[in-house]
Order: structure tokens, then C-alpha cells, then sequence
């Protein structure tokens, strides 16, 4: 193993064991977390639900189910669902042997494509099928590495977003980070020991703590390869144990385990997967303000932030820039995840940009403290105090830099804009806990301020 192979699990393993949450109700964290969506997508899923424990309990293949809600509409279920659920069933029945790594892989997959398959058959004027999206996994059973990263992490499982009217087939076969929902992090009982994995003794060796670490090693990549990424989704699968993982900039919130094989974990990772899928990009953590637009060849950029006035204050409209690619690109899991595009206010000009535009989190201290006031871009403020001094000396040899755009970006929930600021994501009881976890890190450290 390399140094820096060393470094980045050393990295991995204190971030799992200092910045991670377990919170149960980790699978609704989302920003745009509308209630009428939710009331849906959780119907939804409990269909699914309700037609798949019919056919594991069936001896034959069930082609009545009658009990399907109006709102939904008849989903018509033949053999070929049937052979799907036959194919994923030994891993949610507790099969009488531990299964190896690969056929895991390849049930959970399974398991996957039967969900989305029943999803893309529920009927509903509520749907709007432009912002539903299939979660597809890797149609292998082995590792792969995707070709759009340095960093050369292996891994077993991905769901990747595809739009709702392509065929499911057998799931991606050469996943991307640039188009992955999540990264999923398989481990088996038999899975190698943990000598070769952190450095720890035998006796410390978890698979559930190795699948963490793992995903806490590759999930930079997809902020690497999303540049409209605010947060990020993954999943560990310890045989028929799964857990869902919400990638924030200050921690790592985990649900609790679902186990397979029982009817209620089946449940609510059907529940997950669904508002995954019929929700939209806010929940699935991209940013609204950021979108990328693929025609004309080779596409570009759509930034919009708070467009400024002579001294520097919101006019309360937006303004519109374009950039081919960011010239700056994150890299982490924590912090501010900064981006950087050279942009042009004008399309016809995108190839000559003539501005600069920084993308990042607005940091989230003052609300951690405990404050109500209305989050500030601190970077902001401290270039509007820098060009009025300057404007006020009257030298005529300094450069001041020119702000036109800039500020703290919203989305919406329930209808209502809300800041872009932790607090949509993890409600006031998770910020106490954070502010908890830093006042620790920080005694720990002799006084010093944790990391971040």
C-alpha cells in the first residue's frame, strides 16, 4: 500500500468514527422536501412493497393483485416480475448460507431494477415525469473502476440516474461518477480482513465500519465529476443489512440498519429509492441555481446568483452567466465544496469569459451558535468592505475588484423559498448535535478548532 493510499484510509476511518451521525430518519433529509410529494412517493413505494411481499409469499406468480389504490391506477404483473423477485429472493429470505460479495452485488441489483420496474408501471396525474428519473445500478457482479477519475477507487455498486422513458434492461453497464446518484459499498462476512484495508488489528475489523470507510474514500469523486453537487446520497450493503448515508458539508448522517429480510426494511428502502426517484434534483442534492445544458455540442453552464447594485446589495433579481467548464473543481467531503468558472454574462460569448464566479456553501457557524439572523455570504462582505476602503483613499493606481452578482441562493419547500444553508437538510435538533460534536473535537484537541 502507498503512502497515500495509507493517508487517505487513515483520513477515512477518522471521519467515520468523529463526523457520522446515525439518525433514522436520514432517508427524507432533502432540501426541497415538498409534503404533497412526500405523501406520494411514500404511497408509491408502499405499493411496491404491497406487491412484492405478495409474490415472495406466492408459490405461483401473482396476477391479482386487486388491492392496488385508484390514485395509482392497475399495475399489471406478469412472469416476468416474478423471475425478477426469483432472482434477488435468497438475499431478502435469509438464505441458509452467507452469500459471497458478487452475489450480493448482483441480487441487490436485482433488487433495484424490480423497484424501478414497478415504479415506471404506477399511473398518476401527480407525477411529473420530467423530474422523475430511474436509479439504475451496475449490471455486473464485480468490481469496476469508472473511467472519470484520477482517484482509481474500486467499487461493486452504484445507482446512477438515467431519465425516466429510457428501458431498464439489466441496469449501466460502465457506470460514471459524473452520473451517479450514489455510491454503494458492498461487504460480505468472508470479505478480506482488515489488515489490508486500515492498518487495524484483527479484532477491531467490522464489515459495516470497512463498507464505510470505502464510501467515505470515493465519495469526493462525485463532487469532482458533479459541479451542480450540494450533497451527496450513498449506501453500504453488509449482507442483508443496508444503510443510507446523506453526505453534507459539515457531517455524515446514516440511517439505522434495514435488514432485507425483513418486511420492514424492505419497506423503507423501497420508501428511499422512491423519493429518490419520482422527487426532484433539489432532493436528490443538486444545486437549482447551477444546471448544466448539454445542446449545442459540447454544452455549457447556467450559473444565476443574486444580482448586486453599485454598492454591492441585492436588487432582488438574479443574474444569468455561462461557463464552459469550472476552473476550479471540489474535491472533499466536508467544507465549502468551492468551485470556480470563468463566465461571460452572455452566451455568444461563452468561449471569451471576462468574470469570475466562486460556488460554495455559506458556512453555517452563526446557526450552529444559535443565531436567527438571516445567513450571510461572509466572502461577500469582507470584498464590499475591501472596495470602499479602497474607494475611499482615492488612489488611482489600486484595482478595485467589481462585484455584480452575488449572495446566498434559494430553493423551495412547500411551496415557500428557503435559504440554501444546512438548516432545510438537518432541522434544529441535528445542527445541536453538530454544535455537540465540534465543542467535543475541539476540547479533544486542546482548545483548537476541529477540522472541517
Amino acid at each position: 500500500m502507498s503512502s497515500y493510499d495509507a493517508m487517505h484510509r487513515l483520513e477515512a476511518k477518522r471521519v467515520v468514527e468523529e463526523r457520522l451521525i446515525v439518525e433514522d430518519e436520514v432517508r427524507y433529509m432533502a432540501y426541497s422536501l415538498d409534503v404533497r410529494a412526500k405523501k406520494v412517493n411514500c404511497f408509491a413505494a408502499y405499493k411496491v412493497a404491497e406487491i412484492l411481499e405478495g409474490q415472495l409469499s406466492a408459490p405461483e406468480p401473482d396476477t391479482s393483485v386487486s388491492s392496488l389504490a385508484y390514485l395509482l391506477g392497475q399495475v399489471s404483473i406478469d412472469d416476468d416480475f416474478y423471475g425478477l423477485v426469483m432472482r434477488f429472493k435468497e438475499w431478502v429470505t435469509k438464505p441458509s448460507a452467507p452469500l459471497s460479495e458478487d452475489q450480493i452485488c448482483s441480487q441487490f441489483r436485482d433488487f433495484v431494477l424490480y423497484v424501478m420496474s414497478i415504479l415506471k408501471e404506477l399511473r398518476s396525474e401527480w407525477f411529473d415525469n420530467s423530474q422523475c428519473r430511474l436509479l439504475l445500478p451496475y449490471s455486473g457482479s464485480g468490481g469496476f473502476w469508472p473511467k472519470d477519475s484520477a482517484a482509481r477507487y474500486e467499487l461493486n455498486q452504484a445507482l446512477v440516474l438515467r431519465p425516466w422513458g429510457v428501458e431498464i434492461g439489466n441496469g449501466v453497464d460502465d457506470p460514471l461518477y459524473t452520473d451517479m446518484l450514489a455510491i454503494v459499498q458492498i461487504m460480505s462476512a468472508d470479505t478480506q480482513s482488515s489488515s489490508d484495508l486500515d492498518g487495524s488489528d484483527e479484532e477491531s475489523y467490522s464489515p459495516l465500519k470497512t463498507a464505510q470507510m470505502r464510501l467515505v474514500q470515493s465519495n469526493p469523486c462525485l463532487y469532482e465529476n458533479q459541479h451542480n453537487r450540494m450533497v451527496t446520497w450513498g449506501l453500504t450493503v453488509c449482507e442483508s443489512l443496508v444503510r443510507i448515508y446523506h453526505f453534507g458539508p459539515d457531517c455524515i448522517l446514516s440511517s439505522e440498519d434495514m435488514d432485507m429480510t425483513t418486511a420492514v426494511g424492505r419497506y423503507r428502502f423501497i420508501d428511499w429509492l422512491a423519493a429518490l426517484s419520482l422527487g426532484d434534483e433539489d432532493r436528490r442534492g443538486f444545486m437549482p441555481s447551477l444546471t448544466f445544458v448539454g445542446e449545442p455540442s459540447p454544452g455549457y453552464w447556467v450559473l444565476r446568483t443574486p444580482k448586486l447594485d453599485d454598492n454591492g446589495d441585492e436588487t432582488g433579481e438574479d443574474a444569468v452567466f455561462y461557463s464552459r467548464q469550472p476552473s476550479v473543481r471540489a474535491f472533499g467531503n466536508f467544507s465549502c465544496h468551492t468551485r470556480g468558472f470563468h463566465v461571460s454574462a452572455s452566451l455568444e460569448t461563452v468561449d471569451t469569459p471576462d468574470l469570475f464566479v466562486k460556488v460554495g456553501w455559506s458556512k453555517p457557524i452563526e446557526r450552529m451558535a444559535g443565531s436567527t439572523d438571516t445567513p450571510q455570504n461572509p466572502e461577500l462582505e469582507y470584498l464590499k468592505r475591501i472596495k470602499k476602503e479602497y474607494e475611499k483613499s482615492g488612489d488611482a493606481s489600486i484595482h478595485v475588484p467589481l462585484l455584480v452578482a452575488g449572495g446566498v441562493m434559494t430553493t423551495r419547500a412547500n411551496g415557500a423559498p428557503v435559504q440554501m444553508t444546512t438548516d432545510p437538510i438537518y432541522g434544529t435538533k441535528i445542527i445541536e448535535r453538530l454544535a455537540v460534536i465540534d465543542d467535543e473535537a475541539q476540547a479533544a484537541a486542546g482548545g483548537s478548532k476541529p477540522p472541517q
